[in-house]
């Protein structure tokens, strides 16, 4: 993809004139500090501390975003296709390595037709191109935190002043979410759940000690704004009594949002059986399903690829999937074809291309396992493949990533300062269609807030 010279300019010129603001401002140590507790206050945190140090919110020109949702929305039309496709094909099941417990997870029929209604690609835009390196296809993080820190910023002295020569669209992530469970649980109640509420009772189920746990709360906050009884439950404290779901209270629950890792879902699978047993009896709605695991896979771009699934798609999108997936395969001795086609002998092909690859686990989160070539030593890379062949992992060629200077506070000098910072723009999908970002940013080449990164919230721009 090649951006027009005017979008890029115009986010060149707002970044810009948004620093210039900042000097004006002399943001002082009080002043940071008290932006710092506003975003504590409205609950944006990870682990308690403050999700967003930044300074300035991330800037993208109208013709950005455009191509951003064209190519989203053919990607996923491929996506779905490759699921049907793994789905039909036990060879290409068994390239997704998917666990013994996670193979009796996607028998039971979700009652309803998709994989994954909602979730989330993790992707770098460029001047010159947009490529994807995740899919997060189970239960993506973050809707209510990026549309409460754009809201929060929208209040700040600084933005303010930028809009009074800048245009701006927001995205409020809460409302195609809950618009997308909503639908999810008419179509699951029409099929053969007429007895259950027309308007469901809504729990937001994980665990109550993991870090993102404010977000699950911010959701609940505007699901009851918006008429629907919620709670925020521990699956651990779920029971299954005469064929309904309840929660420690007592709560009658009709649709589960799920935010429950599948992996973390089955460590303490013993302690859940409640909510698998309501899962398999089709006794709620759970969105996502289990099944969208196929999906959810770091090897479903490897599969995007294959020829087998290719055949499938349409030229827009395969254009599309060959423009913006990078070439994945699963490490294992043997042979392979590189993206020009050319056949070599993977492992050795590794170690000789170490600066543009990475290594990742299969199915891991939070940065949690990977070796990226270009930042490893030659003996950190023959160890990383050497555990790769110990586990499911994939290797990955190397996307073109944005860095970009972002304005924090260094509280030694009490003053703002510009560090490069990689921008990892992830559009969340419902329905196939892109609706907003989680954007994160990090000093190092793994954006991950988990791995130390933090988000901002991010807006389209134009001239007025």
């Amino acid at each position: 993809m090649t951006q027009a010279a005017s979008t890029t300019s115009v986010v060149q010129e707002a970044n810009a004139y948004y620093d210039e603001l900042l000097k004006e401002a002399k943001i002082t140590a009080e002043r940071y500090q008290n932006f710092q507790q506003e975003i504590i206050d409205a609950k944006i945190t990870f682990g308690g501390r403050s999700s967003c140090p930044y300074l300035r919110p991330c800037f993208v020109g109208a013709e950005q975003w455009e191509h951003v949702k064209q190519v989203s929305v053919l990607v996923n039309q491929a996506m779905d296709k490759a699921g049907a496709a793994i789905q039909q094909e036990p060879e290409l099941m068994e390239m997704l390595c998917l666990t013994e417990g996670e193979k009796e997870l996607i028998v039971p029929d979700p009652g309803y037709p998709w994989l994954t209604p909602t979730c989330r690609y993790d992707s770098f835009l460029t001047e010159k191109s947009y490529s994807y390196v995740e899919l997060n296809a189970e239960c993506p993080a973050g809707p209510a935190f990026t549309t409460v820190l754009a809201n929060l910023w929208l209040e700040q002295p600084t933005m303010k002043k930028f809009m009074e020569r800048f245009a701006i669209e927001t995205f409020d992530v809460r409302q195609p979410l809950l618009e997308m469970l909503v639908e999810v649980y008419r179509t699951w109640r029409g099929n053969g759940h007429s007895d259950r509420r027309e308007k469901p009772q809504i729990a937001i189920i994980d665990y109550l000690d993991v870090p993102t746990v404010e977000e699950f709360h911010l959701c609940a906050d505007f699901f009851r704004k918006a008429g629907y009884e919620t709670v925020v439950a521990d699956p651990r404290d779920l029971t299954y009594e005469n064929g309904r779901l309840l929660d420690k209270n007592g709560f009658e629950i009709d649709l589960v949002y799920r935010r429950l890792l599948t992996n973390e879902f089955l460590e303490r699978f013993d302690q859940l059986q409640a909510f698998w047993n309501a899962y398999k009896d089709g006794a709620a709605c759970v969105v996502n399903p289990f099944r969208s695991k196929l999906l959810h896979k770091k090897m479903i771009f490897g599969i995007l690829t294959d020829a087998r699934v290719m055949s499938r798609f349409t030229t827009e999108e395969r254009e599309a999937v060959i423009s913006a997936v990078p070439w994945t395969r699963l490490v294992r001795a043997g042979k392979t074809q590189t993206l020009e086609g050319k056949e070599i002998d993977l492992l050795p092909w590794i170690l000789e291309n170490q600066q543009n690859l990475v290594l990742k686990p299969n199915d891991e989160y939070g940065g949690k396992g990977i070796y990226i070539g270009w930042t490893s030593t030659p003996e950190e890379w023959k160890a990383g493949l050497e555990e790769a062949q110990g586990s499911p992992y994939i290797v990955q060629w190397k996307v073109e990533a944005p860095q970009v200077p972002f304005p924090v506070f260094d509280t030694a000098t009490n003053e703002v300062v510009w560090e490069p910072n990689t921008i990892d723009l992830d559009p969340y999908m419902f329905f196939g269609k892109a609706h907003g970002f989680l954007t994160r940013l990090s000093t190092t080449a793994l954006c991950n807030v988990t791995a130390g990164g933090g988000i901002v919230p991010t807006f389209v721009v134009s001239r007025k």
